[in-house]
């Protein structure tokens, strides 16, 4: 299996209801829109925040630790567009949904999501959008935080 690159392959749904997210089927992903060319491509920052447990007992200087709690910061990075704004107006404050990531594209034809795809899927709710601030050599965009409203599926693969 090649390494690839984020250009070019990684593509980008939002679907507003799915019946399952470890095993989205392709038609509904398909039914969502494609937010893939609206994206910059520095604009996916899918983080995590993870927490640990102090388990150290004072018989040793050693701090040992385990696991704890975790949780998910999706942001997407959008270029504001004078004629159709569609990320603008898909994603007003409060929008609930699902972010369907495909870091290796669809392998249906003309970018479809094809059963076995390999997927990220965020519940999710937005929060209201950021605007970027002015600067030289660069096009208008803005970034929408959202709150990851359940445990998102990272090892999720799409069914027929």
């Amino acid at each position: 299996m090649a390494r690839l690159v984020f250009e070019e392959n990684t593509r980008i749904k939002f679907v507003t209801t799915l019946a399952s997210k470890t095993a989205p089927s392709a038609a509904t992903i398909n039914a969502g829109t494609d937010i893939t060319a609206l994206v910059a491509k520095d604009g996916v920052n899918p983080g995590t925040s993870e927490n640990m447990v102090d388990t150290g007992d004072i018989s040793t200087a050693f701090d040992a630790q385990t696991i704890g709690s975790w949780g998910a910061n999706l942001a997407l990075t959008f270029y504001k567009d004078d004629a159709t704004d569609t990320a603008w107006d898909l994603f007003p404050r409060g929008t609930t949904g699902n972010i369907v990531i495909a870091p290796f594209g669809f392998g249906g034809a003309s970018n479809a999501a094809a059963s076995g795809d390999k997927v990220y899927v965020f519940p999710v709710q937005a929060q209201q959008p950021q605007i970027a601030p002015s600067a030289a050599n660069e096009r208008q965009s803005f970034t929408t935080t959202f709150a990851v409203t359940s445990e998102p599926a990272y090892r999720a693969v799409v069914a027929a």
